[in-house]
C-alpha cells in the first residue's frame, strides 16, 4: 500500500500516470523550471531499490498473475485466435514499462517517425527531430562515439553484465548480432524511474505511488491545474481516462452514463500490437541460460545473487536474450507451472509482425475506474497478418534447426503435423547450413494456421489508441499533443503514434517523453 502522501492544492503541471514517458517529461521540466509545481500520479507501487526492478534477470518475475506491478488486460474472445481470450500486459508501476520490460535495445527505423510527419502532417516529429531525442537519452556503453547514439544520458545501453562478443558490428538490421540491452555495464535495468526520478532528488516534482486517475476536471472546455493536465497512462490506460472525461466516441459515453464534454471519434480505437509466436525448441544442455531461474532452482538463484552482488554480472545481471538466438525460458509464457515441463535446457525463436494490418480498440465500459475495459486486441483479423506469421514460423524453424546448440523441437510447442508429412518434427540435431529447406503441403499451411491462432500472443507493444492524426482521419492530438477540443489537456505516451514503429517500444516511449518536454518547454517560455 502506498504511504499517504501530503498534497497541495494546486499544482502547475499534472501527470495522468506515471509511467516511462510521464517520468521522462515531469523530470526534463520540474529540472528546467524549479519554480514550477510538478505533480505524477500513478496507480501502481514504487519501484524505488527494489531488486526486482534492478536485477536484470528478474524480468519474468512481474509476468505472475499476482503480480503487483502489471495490469493485465483480457481480450474479448475472438475466432481469430481459436476463440481465445488474449491477456495484455501493461506496466503498473512508477516507470511503467521501464521498470518491468525485457530490456531489448533497438530504435524504429527513420521511415518509422518520418512517417509521422510525411503520412500525418506532424511537423517536428520526423527521424531528423526524434533521434536527437534518443541521443540526449542514452549513454550508448557499447560504443560512446558511435556518432548516431548518445554518450552522456541517464539510460546506459550495453551488452549486460555478461560478456557478448560483437563480432559483426553490423549497420543493417538483416543480419544476426549481439542485442544491446536497456542494462549498465554493471548489471543495472536502465528504467526511467531510477534515472530521471528517484537518483535526481528534484524538490518541485512529487510522485505519488497508489493514486488511480479517475479522470481529468474540465471546466468550461479547460482541464483544471494551473497550467496543464498531461494524460501519461499508456496505450492501454490513457484513452480510459479520457473517455471517463467525457472525451471520446458519444456512443460509447452514453453507454458507459458520461456526459459528453467533447466528441472525438478516435479514443480508443486504433489498438495496435506486434502480434508474437513463440516457438520453443531444446538446447544442448551445456549451454547456460535462464532456464533453472525461471524453474526456481534454489541453487541456481543463491549463486546468482551472490554473483550479481560482487559485480552485476551473471544470469541476474543479463535478460538471456542472446545469442544463438532467442535464448530465454520464455516457454514459461505457454505453460505458467514450470514443475509440468520436463527439466531440460530450452531456447526459443521468436517472430513479430511489424506492421500488423490487424486492428483492436479498448473502451470504457462503465464510469467505475476499477472495471474492466471493453478491450478487443484484433490479432490475426487480418489474412495479411496470418499470411507473415506463417512464413515467419517456417524461417525461424529453418535458422533454429541449423544452430549449433539445437537437439530437436519441443513438440507441444509447434504445429501438429502429420507424421508422414515432411514438414513433421524429426529433427534431433542440427543440420548443415547447405541442407535443404523443410517442403510444406497445404495441409502443412492449415496446421501451421491453426496453431498460431491458438498460439499467437502480445508482445507488449501496444500504442495508437489517442493517435497523434488530423481529427477527420480519426486523430485525438495534434502534433503539440493537444487533444482536439479541450484546452491546456495533452497526451504523451504510446497512445500517440499515428502508425506502428519495427521496434520494441520502450525507445518510441523514450523519445515522446524527452519530445513532450520540448514542447511543453517550449510552450512555458523556456527551452531544454
Amino acid at each position: 500500500m502506498a504511504s499517504p502522501h501530503t498534497v497541495q492544492a494546486e499544482y502547475d503541471l499534472v501527470f495522468a500516470g506515471g509511467g516511462t514517458t510521464a517520468c521522462i517529461t515531469a523530470s526534463r521540466l520540474a529540472t528546467a523550471f524549479p519554480g514550477l509545481s510538478i505533480l505524477v500520479l500513478e496507480s501502481g507501487p514504487t519501484t524505488k531499490d527494489k531488486k526486482e526492478h534492478i536485477q536484470p534477470g528478474q524480468f519474468i518475475t512481474h509476468l505472475a498473475p499476482a503480480s503487483k506491478t502489471m495490469q493485465f488486460y483480457a481480450s474479448q474472445a475472438s475466432e481469430h485466435v481459436g476463440g481465445r481470450s488474449v491477456v495484455v500486459p501493461s506496466g503498473r508501476c512508477i516507470g511503467g514499462g521501464s521498470s518491468v520490460n525485457f530490456m531489448l535495445y533497438n530504435r524504429p527505423a527513420a521511415s518509422d517517425f518520418d512517417a509521422w510527419e510525411k503520412d500525418y502532417g506532424n511537423v517536428g516529429w520526423s527521424a531528423k527531430d526524434l533521434i536527437p531525442m534518443l541521443q540526449k537519452a542514452e549513454t550508448y556503453e557499447i560504443d560512446p562515439m558511435r556518432a548516431t547514439h548518445g554518450s552522456n544520458g541517464p539510460l546506459k545501453v550495453s551488452f549486460g553484465g555478461s560478456p557478448i562478443a560483437n563480432a559483426l558490428n553490423v549497420e543493417s538490421i538483416n543480419a544476426f548480432h549481439a542485442m544491446p540491452k536497456w542494462i549498465s555495464s554493471d548489471g543495472r535495468r536502465s528504467d526511467v524511474a531510477h534515472r530521471y526520478i528517484y537518483q535526481k532528488h528534484i524538490a518541485n516534482l512529487s510522485v505519488f505511488d497508489g493514486c488511480l486517475v479517475n479522470r481529468v476536471v474540465i471546466e468550461n472546455g479547460v482541464a483544471v491545474a494551473r497550467k496543464l493536465v498531461i494524460v501519461s497512462g499508456g496505450a492501454m490506460g490513457s484513452p480510459l481516462i479520457l473517455e471517463r472525461s467525457g472525451i471520446g466516441r458519444k456512443d460509447v459515453l452514453q453507454r458507459a452514463g458520461i456526459p459528453v464534454v467533447v466528441e472525438i471519434p478516435g479514443v480508443g480505437e486504433n489498438y495496435q500490437d506486434h502480434a508474437l509466436i513463440i516457438t520453443p525448441s531444446l538446447m544442448d544442455p551445456a549451454v547456460e541460460s535462464l532456464n533453472p531461474l525461471f524453474r526456481g532452482d534454489p541453487e541456481t538463484w543463491a549463486k546468482a545473487l551472490e554473483q550479481w552482488e560482487e559485480d552485476g554480472s551473471g544470469l541476474l545481471g543479463n535478460n538471456g536474450f542472446d545469442g544463438p538466438l532467442f535464448l530465454l525460458g520464455v516457454i514459461a509464457v505457454m505453460l505458467k507451472d514450470q514443475s509440468l515441463l520436463p527439466r531440460l535446457n530450452y531456447m526459443c525463436t521468436g517472430s513479430f509482425l511489424g506492421y500488423p494490418e490487424s486492428r483492436g480498440h479498448v473502451h470504457i465500459e462503465s464510469s467505475d475506474p476499477y472495471a474492466a475495459p471493453n478491450f478487443l486486441a484484433g490479432f490475426l483479423s487480418s489474412p495479411i497478418d496470418v499470411a507473415a506469421l506463417r512464413w515467419a514460423y517456417k524461417k525461424g524453424r529453418e535458422l533454429t534447426r541449423r544452430l549449433p546448440s539445437f537437439r530437436g523441437a519441443f513438440d507441444m510447442g509447434h504445429p501438429q503435423f502429420s507424421h508422414n508429412s515432411p514438414a513433421a518434427l524429426k529433427d534431433t540435431a542440427p543440420v548443415s547450413l547447405e541442407a535443404a529447406n523443410i517442403v510444406y503441403t497445404a495441409e502443412d499451411d492449415l496446421a501451421i494456421d491453426t496453431y498460431m491462432r491458438q498460439n499467437v500472443e502480445t508482445a507488449w507493444h501496444s500504442l495508437g489508441t489517442c493517435a497523434m492524426k488530423p481529427f477527420d482521419q480519426g486523430g485525438v492530438v495534434d502534433s503539440q499533443l493537444n487533444v482536439y477540443g479541450v484546452k491546456n489537456l495533452k497526451v504523451a505516451d504510446v497512445s500517440i503514434p499515428p502508425s506502428n514503429v519495427n521496434s520494441n517500444t520502450y525507445s518510441t516511449a523514450i523519445a515522446i517523453g524527452e519530445k513532450a518536454a520540448a514542447i511543453i518547454a517550449h510552450e512555458l517560455g523556456g527551452c531544454l
